[in-house]
């Protein structure tokens, strides 16, 4: 009897960023051709095994990476592969056997009905084996992102996505490591892009079973120079904002002009103290600002 595959939006491919996962790689690429007809691994280096070989009776797309280049590279990678194949949508998870393509067809439904949104897994981290870290981790990255962004996401660090390929493939992406997943979303978030949130499970061995290629070092180091460098453009783009709607008001036409100056005004102060009270409502609110001034 032939398996009824959930039915995806057209042009769905699956991706699979893999380094040496060959416990579980083949067996959830596997488990992801029985959701999707398109699946592409990207091998980053692996040394423990031959993927293709694993998978040359699977139709499974198996591209590789010579060297190690990072998560991010292996995900930009099967952006343009995807792309050059006419994709609309990406499926991204982990071949470490934390994500479950059981869960895919639960990004169907938002895929269909809300065009270029990016859909983010959120993960359920209540279960057993779930690292204290990742759980502190979750909540640190979504506070830096409402901070670049203002916008609260519940599990920014998730690698369960779907990405609307056309819209991410026009956004300027340089992350090759685990700071990839950070900087897209910001990205789409500043440029009007909708993010929206899917329900999954997630899958933790127990500890001495546990595979992570996260670097505690090099890994948080180069996510807190992206959040920072993130940041700083935030600030930036909001302390800038008021000069920009003085200059808009500078060159308006005679019309305008008359207008804006036939509204009753009761200003008192330089420019430099409303710039200051426009950019701490920016970033505090109207309280917070009110606040400062007092």
């Amino acid at each position: 009897m032939t398996q009824t595959r959930p039915l995806a939006p057209d042009g769905t491919w699956c991706a699979i960023p893999v380094h040496n996962n060959g416990a579980t790689a083949a067996g959830v690429a596997r488990a992801c051709r029985r959701q999707l007809e398109r699946v592409v691994v990207v091998d980053d280096g692996s040394t423990d095994g031959d993927l293709r070989a694993a998978l040359a009776d699977a139709d499974i797309i198996v591209l590789r990476h010579p060297e190690r280049r990072g998560k991010g590279a292996a995900l930009r990678t099967a952006l343009a592969y995807a792309a050059a194949q006419g994709a609309r949508w990406l499926i991204t998870l982990d071949g470490d056997g934390q994500h479950l393509p059981a869960d895919i067809p639960r990004f169907f439904p938002l895929m269909a009905s809300q065009g270029e949104v990016l859909l983010v897994g959120k993960r359920d981290l209540t279960g057993p084996h779930v690292p204290r870290a990742s759980r502190f981790g979750r909540l640190f990255s979504n506070l830096w992102v409402l901070a670049e962004t203002g916008r609260y996401l519940p599990d920014t660090q998730s690698g369960f996505r779907a990405y609307p390929v056309p819209r991410i493939r026009q956004l300027p992406l340089h992350g090759d490591h685990f700071d990839f997943e950070i900087e897209v979303l910001v990205r789409h978030l500043w440029t009007g892009g909708p993010v929206a949130s899917v329900p999954v499970n997630a899958y933790y061995p127990p500890a001495g079973e546990r595979v992570s290629h996260f670097d505690k070092w090099r890994d948080n180091l180069r996510l807190s120079l992206l959040h920072t460098g993130l940041l700083v453009r935030r600030l930036a783009a909001l302390a800038s904002a008021p000069f920009r709607a003085l200059r808009r008001r500078q060159t308006a036409t005679p019309q305008e002009a008359d207008a804006l100056r036939a509204i009753p005004s009761r200003r008192r102060g330089t420019r430099l103290g409303f710039w200051f009270f426009a950019v701490a409502t920016r970033l505090t609110g109207l309280r917070g600002a009110y606040g400062l001034l007092y």
